[in-house]
């Protein structure tokens, strides 16, 4: 909430405008207009994006989004971009990582010094965080993957009273899918937390902390996979 109130970003569904929306400002919820400036969906060598897959803002009042530009030969690459606090202007985030697959998740830092959490996986299709505290320089951290699962992403992360919490989802060789989640107690070593259920297809897929602790909610999404609730015993 840059400059008080809220932002919102606009999606255009892929095959339909081939753009990526506008980010729109309201200071109450209830009136809102557009930006002075929208990030730019193009970028040299780089088809238009097709939407926004992320959206933060720090404490200085600067706006992060983020999303994925396709080369030609169809590899992708996720791409970060910064505005002002004004949102008068934007600026691509050329330090982030080059090669990522997909970022979809992050945490902005609660204050001046601290860090921002990107998630996603990177181009080998790792689950992978990447930390920084000036957008400049970033620290890749590699999550584990449980036997037998080689690859895997984060689908989201957020700060908890046991600490930093990801979840997402990881896979075989076979293509078997399963939920994993992840626990950081201290901003730099992640590790994996033991599946919720016997079935590996149960887990949490959006977290929540409040009075009684950490608690994981599975979505259902028309799946054979019910929806469940969980709550973190950290270990």
């Amino acid at each position: 909430m840059p400059t008080g109130g809220f932002d919102a970003a606009e999606e255009y569904p892929a095959g339909e405008d081939d753009i990526a929306g506008r980010i729109y400002h309201s200071a109450d919820g209830l009136v809102w207009s557009p930006l002075p400036a929208s990030p730019p969906a193009e970028l040299k060598g780089y088809q238009a994006a097709e939407n926004w897959h992320l959206g933060m803002a720090g404490p200085s009042g600067s706006r992060l989004v983020a999303s994925y530009w396709y080369k030609s030969g169809g590899d992708s690459l996720a791409r970060l971009l910064t505005s002002s606090p004004d949102g008068s202007s934007w600026t691509l985030v050329s330090s982030f990582p080059d090669g990522t697959g997909n970022v979809d998740t992050g945490i902005p830092p609660t204050s001046a010094g601290g860090s921002w959490f990107i998630g996603g996986s990177d181009g080998h299709s790792i689950p992978t965080v990447w930390t920084s505290t000036d957008l400049a320089t970033w620290t890749t951290h590699p999550l584990p993957i449980p036997a037998p699962a080689t690859t895997g992403a984060v689908s989201e992360i957020a700060p908890t009273s046991e600490g930093f919490v990801a979840v997402g989802s990881v896979s075989n060789a076979d293509g078997t899918a399963a939920h994993a989640s992840w626990l950081n107690t201290d901003g730099a070593d992640w590790v994996a937390l033991p599946p919720p259920s016997k079935t590996p297809t149960d887990g949490p897929d959006v977290i929540a902390d409040g009075p009684v602790g950490t608690i994981g909610f599975g979505v259902y999404n028309g799946s054979e996979v019910p929806p469940g609730v969980w709550q973190l015993h950290a270990p």
